[in-house]
C-alpha cells in the first residue's frame, strides 16, 4: 500500500499527464470531447500551488505518484476538490486505498469529516464515494446555458438520504 507526500518539483511531469486526464474526463461529463492541452494542466497545477488554502497530496507507490488529490480547507471544513488515479493504474484499487490513507492522514490533522463535491453526470465516482463511507447530502450544482438553447426537464425527489430523479426533454430554442 502506497502513502501520501506533499506534491513536490520531481511531481510535476506525472501530475500533468492526470491532471489532464482528469479534466478531459470532466469535460465528457458535460459533453464536450476536446482534449485538454499540456499548458493548461499546467496553468491549473500553477494556480492550485499558488492558493494558499489548497493542500496537493500526491499518492506514491513503489516510489513512483500514481495519483492526487487536491484538498481545500475554509472555515475549519475541508474539501476534497479533486481526486485522480492514474490511467494506467485504474482499476486496481488506488482509489480505495487512497481514500483510507487520506481518512488517516487527515485525522492526524485533527480533521474529523470531508466533504467532496461531485457532478451529479459522474455516477461513477458518486458510487465510488458512497463505497467509501461519504453519506450524499443535499448539494447539486446547476448551470444554465446561455447560448440560446433553453432545456426543460422533470426533477423528482425524496427525503431522508434521498434519491433524486432528473428527466432531461429535448432542448428548444427560444
Amino acid at each position: 500500500m502506497g502513502d501520501f507526500r506533499a506534491y513536490a518539483r520531481g511531481d510535476r511531469e506525472p501530475l500533468i499527464s492526470m491532471i489532464r486526464e482528469f479534466f478531459e474526463h470532466h469535460r465528457s461529463l458535460a459533453g464536450r470531447e476536446d482534449p485538454m492541452e499540456a499548458e493548461e494542466a499546467e496553468s491549473i497545477l500553477q494556480r492550485w500551488l499558488d492558493r494558499s488554502e489548497n493542500e496537493l497530496l500526491v499518492y506514491i507507490d513503489s516510489a513512483q505518484p500514481v495519483g492526487f488529490v487536491r484538498l481545500r480547507k475554509e472555515a475549519g471544513v475541508c474539501w476534497l476538490e479533486d481526486m485522480a488515479v492514474s490511467s494506467q493504474r485504474r482499476g486496481r484499487g488506488y482509489g480505495r486505498q487512497m481514500m483510507e490513507a487520506l481518512g488517516v492522514h487527515l485525522q492526524e490533522r485533527g480533521q474529523n469529516s470531508i466533504y467532496a463535491p461531485v457532478m451529479p453526470a459522474n455516477i461513477r465516482a458518486l458510487e465510488f464515494y458512497v463505497e467509501c463511507g461519504f453519506t450524499i447530502l443535499n448539494m447539486v450544482e446547476l448551470r444554465k446555458d446561455l447560448d440560446g438553447d433553453v432545456s426543460s426537464g422533470h426533477l423528482c425527489r425524496s427525503g431522508g438520504n434521498f434519491r433524486l430523479e432528473w428527466e432531461a426533454c429535448p432542448q428548444k430554442t427560444r
